[in-house]
């Protein structure tokens, strides 16, 4: 049995699932400076991530496809996930690795943003026979070609059959 009822995905997203921390200044910081934030919220990020909680938000039937880390904030961003109504089933969860995580600093006056990253230490996901179906299957898909090259191949060998 497919972990996927093909008729019950709109939308399949590969790429990288990080935790975003946004940070709301006055303005960036110069040197060794202290200032108090204006507002900070936490939320799931990357772009692939991004377009299928929207996705899911507004009543899509998404999936995503990729590999985080059994830490923190892997747990984060499946229940980030979670909330938008995004299945997770194809996300794989690898033991001791660490999630990808960025940090971004909104100037509040000019909306400029500066953004610091950690990558995630958790290796590419395994590319399933029903992940490939679902893939090739889907009118709609998502991804981002800054991940490797190896999901760069397989997302075109299934979009192209």
């Amino acid at each position: 049995m497919s972990m996927f009822p093909q008729k019950n995905i709109d939308i399949v997203g590969i790429g990288a699932s990080t935790l975003d921390r946004f940070i709301v200044v006055d303005h960036y910081p110069t040197g060794r400076e202290v200032q108090q934030v204006v507002s900070s919220t936490t939320d799931g990020g990357g772009p692939v991530a991004t377009a299928l909680a929207v996705a899911g938000k507004y009543g899509a039937r998404t999936a995503m496809i990729d590999s985080i880390g059994d830490d923190m904030v892997g747990r984060h961003i499946l229940d980030d996930f979670e909330k938008y109504n995004v299945n997770t089933e194809a996300i794989q969860v690898e033991r001791g690795a660490k999630s990808g995580v960025a940090t971004i600093l909104v100037k509040q006056s000019t909306g400029e943003r500066a953004v610091f990253f950690e990558r995630s230490t958790a290796t590419e996901p395994e590319f399933l026979d029903t992940h490939k179906q679902l893939i090739g299957s889907r009118l709609y898909s998502a991804y981002q070609w800054s991940t490797s090259p190896t999901h760069a191949l397989c997302y075109c060998r299934c979009k192209k059959r």
